[in-house]
């Protein structure tokens, strides 16, 4: 009713309780005071985590349940590898402290409804077109068949038809590098000797083989400076020349002649992993023949010779692939190599007219250059740009430690972003000064080689200009530019050495083999000599049956997985016209108890039954 001023007031209604007479009131009497608590409670997760101490799961793997991993523990005679932790883990741990979850069940669940369709598989040794990866294939999917296991819609994704990247970010989602996965023949009447599971070590597409070297057989001689051949005309036979490490300090021109006015700089690198594919060893140059004697006095020694060089590449080949046809534009196959051209005037005419010095350019300049080109190239579609890869020892060792990734078929990725290994100086000839490539890995650890390490020193010799005398001739008598037992003795005005030390080896090969010398030092007298051999710092797993050989590979990027399946011996009878099934690991047991069944609806093999199996997919994962 409206209000008037002189309407009577209602009287104030005081609140009660719904369904009640009992007042509310903020009075502490009228308070209810007989509630209970139940203590235990408080040692309930839901109460604890919530007020306490947090609500947090933790789990080491998609899809599975990981407990603590637990081992006997003890310091005393502990050996302290490289990968010794401390720290990380609770005492008695060696490894994931367990996974923080309700009961048993993966924190996190992520399965697939895709099944995929092979219709190529090549073994790793069988086309020379393919970076050898023995005991594995390059498995090519063509069609993807996505399956609602509710409806019993089947989609078929044919990889003609849909675009490069949306087809292939299935394919990397289903297929993780180091993940398990299964296949099956189609065609049941095609005998086959399949296992339960492979792994997946590469799901990016096929390696192109760019560069083959393989070992030239050269071997060590004698130890001693006196009984080496300088006029063999061979490579260097007293070391190794071949390194995969890391880290080491640097000493940028450790030793020089000449006129340059320069100190040696020293740099402590980071742990970047590096593969040195040569070395120019040229402190172990010539033998001395008196002429004069004491210090400052011509010595007349032998020239330099390409038996400073290592290691041989004259077994080793540049292979045609739709890459190297962009940028490289000599020979194919073996590298041409001189011993002793006649038109040799100076140092780097000697050296360019080798094998190593070929090797070393394609390497180092025009494939470096390339790498980089492409990748910048805006004009280029995705899966037109590639990557560049090594591979050591036809992918026979295993560098991760278990992880199943690229690792483990002995391949790492090639930093495309690292400098060209060219210098600007003419005398040498446009040559990389030194002989390395770096390794990706830097910021991500999965691309780390997880083999223990061992120390070693690595020497590698340049040529500049040297005052006003430019480019040193070769035939150069070698001058006593130091004292008694002085590197400077043994070198040519002209000539530079870098020098590493304390390198993180993981392996390394040449003429020497897996163990090798400590570097060259000189031992009472002018002459260097190479001994302490690395075997007793060595781990087992730096050691390798056979000898050091690797290639080199751009990746075609395409629809391709390199599993662990042997075709020749699993596969022997081919795949037949209906194509592989491969299986991710994760995909829903609604649909892998039923594959015959939605092979059948997708119209891949012929109709038998209409029905799925009946089974209680409520405890199933």
């Amino acid at each position: 009713m409206p209000y008037t001023p002189d309407a009577p007031l209602e009287p104030h209604q005081i609140p009660v309780l719904p369904g009640t007479n009992k007042v509310i009131s903020r009075s502490f009497d009228d308070r209810l005071l007989t509630a209970e608590f139940d203590d235990a409670l408080a040692d309930q997760a839901p109460w604890k985590n919530s007020r306490y101490e947090g609500s947090k799961l933790k789990g080491k793997k998609i899809n599975e349940f990981n407990a603590p991993e637990t081992g006997q523990v003890s310091i005393g005679t502990a050996i302290i590898e490289d990968n010794f932790i401390v720290g990380n883990f609770p005492v008695g741990l060696v490894g994931w402290e367990g996974d923080q979850t309700i009961g048993l069940d993966p924190v996190i669940n992520n399965q697939t409804t895709a099944i995929y369709i092979a219709n190529s598989v090549i073994g790793g040794n069988e086309d020379n077109q393919f970076t050898t990866i023995k005991n594995h294939s390059y498995i090519g999917i063509s069609k993807i068949l996505l399956i609602d296991d509710i409806s019993d819609e089947v989609q078929i994704i044919d990889r003609v038809a849909e675009p490069f990247n949306v087809f292939h970010r299935f394919i990397t989602n289903d297929f993780p590098t180091g993940e398990k996965c299964s296949v099956k023949i189609i065609d049941e009447s095609i005998s086959s000797n399949v296992r339960d599971t492979y792994r997946v070590k590469m799901n990016k597409g096929y390696l192109l083989k760019t560069l083959d070297f393989k070992f030239a057989g050269e071997k060590s001689g004698s130890l001693t400076a006196a009984g080496k051949n300088f006029n063999s005309g061979s490579c260097l036979t007293e070391n190794n020349s071949l390194y995969l490490y890391k880290g080491g300090d640097l000493t940028l021109r450790a030793f020089h002649t000449g006129s340059l006015n320069v100190e040696p700089i020293v740099e402590s690198r980071k742990e970047i992993i590096r593969f040195r594919y040569g070395v120019n060893e040229v402190i172990n140059a010539g033998i001395a023949s008196s002429v004069g004697g004491g210090d400052g006095e011509d010595v007349e020694r032998n020239k330099v010779t390409v038996d400073n060089l290592g290691p041989n590449y004259i077994s080793s080949s540049i292979i045609q692939n739709k890459f190297t046809q962009q940028y490289y534009t000599g020979s194919y196959g073996n590298f041409q190599h001189i011993t002793e051209p006649a038109d040799a005037a100076f140092q780097i005419d000697l050296i360019e007219a080798t094998a190593f010095s070929s090797a070393s350019r394609f390497i180092g300049v025009d494939t470096l250059q390339f790498l980089s080109n492409n990748n910048d190239d805006t004009t280029l579609d995705e899966q037109d740009k590639t990557e560049l890869h090594v591979t050591f020892f036809e992918g026979t060792k295993d560098f991760s430690s278990g992880s199943f990734d690229e690792r483990s078929i002995s391949t790492f990725e090639i930093d495309r972003n690292q400098s060209l290994l060219t210098t600007v100086d003419p005398c040498q000839g446009g040559l990389p000064r030194t002989h390395e490539l770096i390794l990706k890995g830097v910021n991500d650890t999965r691309f780390e080689p997880l083999t223990p390490t061992f120390f070693d020193t690595i020497q590698n010799a340049f040529f500049e200009t040297s005052g006003s005398h430019g480019c040193t001739s070769q035939s150069l008598a070698i001058q006593n530019q130091g004292g008694t037992n002085d590197l400077k003795q043994l070198v040519q005005s002209g000539i530079s050495i870098d020098s590493i030390s304390s390198a993180s080896i993981f392996i390394q090969g040449g003429a020497i083999g897996a163990i090798g010398y400590a570097g060259a030092v000189l031992t009472g007298s002018t002459s260097p000599s190479y001994y302490n051999p690395l075997g007793g710092a060595m781990k087992v797993d730096n050691f390798y049956s056979g000898s050091f050989d690797y290639q080199l590979s751009f990746l075609d990027k395409d629809h391709t997985l390199i599993v662990d399946l042997d075709k020749e011996s699993e596969l022997f009878d081919g795949i037949g016209e209906n194509g592989l099934l491969i299986i991710p690991n994760h995909l829903k047991s609604t649909i892998k108890d039923n594959l015959e069944y939605y092979l059948e609806k997708a119209g891949i093999k012929t109709k038998t039954t209409n029905t799925k199996q009946n089974l209680n997919y409520s405890t199933k994962k």
